[in-house]
């Protein structure tokens, strides 16, 4: 259990009327202080998963070295490790905490004159779009918990994903999927602001099938996956390169920006290549 204080709220302070549809509003707990000073107890602890947020550095500071055959060995496992489906999921987890944030700016009249503790608990589809009726969706069900400190939504937060189905246009694919997951943004976000676009996700006890166009689902299992939205929009992920080369040492990050260009960065500095993944040069940091 967690103690927490409440403050007085100022006189007369108008309220507005919700627009935020009833699905959304059922679903999102906040402790308002509303009345004179004094002390509550919270019904249950808010998330802190730290480890999310020291996902970061593991990015910003890869410890491999890789030659240029390796990276090109990276490369070809590109589809293998899922880069195009982690950005779809990443997508989905970004718009799902930008409408709660918005769901509680217009629920909160006047937050400047409370501080907000508690935690959020939000559901959505995979699609993060709002609906009543999630359970007749194909999209498959998250659910996020997110905790309110200060005032402001944590950064970090962690949460579910049962049945998501994630789609992908080039080449034509969709990824039916069962994970765990904790998530951090960049920084902590204001009731009503939207989110960063930065945001990184650890998924585990992922477990799925792959369906692409004109071939049989293929069911898959993984303990772990590891991606980061970067600051420019790019889709970053972390690669043990023990699991996709023999005798590979250390990790490398794997990434695919915005102009289909893709790249491989590690401690010797960062391979950028074509789109077609060929003419790949290193710049040296």
């Amino acid at each position: 259990m967690q103690t927490t204080c409440r403050v007085s709220r100022t006189p007369g302070s108008p309220r507005r009327r919700s627009r935020v549809p009833r699905a959304w509003r059922d679903t999102l707990l906040a402790l308002l202080s509303t009345s004179a000073v004094g002390c509550i107890t919270l019904p249950e602890p808010p998330p802190r998963p730290l480890e999310a947020e020291a996902l970061s550095k593991s990015f910003d500071q890869p410890s491999g070295t890789p030659s240029a055959a390796e990276v090109s060995l990276v490369l070809e496992a590109m589809d293998e490790l899922g880069i195009r489906y982690q950005t779809a999921l990443i997508d989905s987890l970004h718009s799902a905490v930008d409408a709660a944030s918005q769901a509680l700016g217009e629920r909160v009249s006047a937050p400047e004159d409370y501080t907000l503790a508690g935690v959020v608990h939000a559901r959505t589809d995979c699609a993060g779009r709002d609906t009543g009726e999630i359970e007749t969706r194909a999209d498959g069900v998250l659910e996020l918990t997110l905790a309110i400190e200060n005032s402001h939504l944590r950064r970090s937060f962690e949460g579910t994903a049962r049945g998501c189905r994630l789609i992908v246009l080039q080449p034509p694919g969709a990824m039916v999927v069962d994970l765990d997951f904790t998530a951090a943004f960049a920084r902590d976000i204001g009731i009503g602001d939207p989110v960063p676009e930065s945001l990184v996700v650890a998924a585990s006890a992922v477990e799925g099938s792959l369906e692409q166009q004109g071939t049989p689902p293929v069911s898959f299992a993984r303990d772990a996956l590891v991606a980061r939205r970067a600051p420019d929009g790019s889709t970053e992920i972390l690669v043990d390169l023990a699991e996709v080369i023999v005798g590979g040492k250390g990790t490398v990050v794997l990434v695919q920006r915005p102009n289909g260009e893709h790249a491989v960065r590690g401690r010797n500095g960062t391979w950028t290549c074509r789109a077609n993944g060929t003419s790949c040069g290193l710049t040296t940091h």
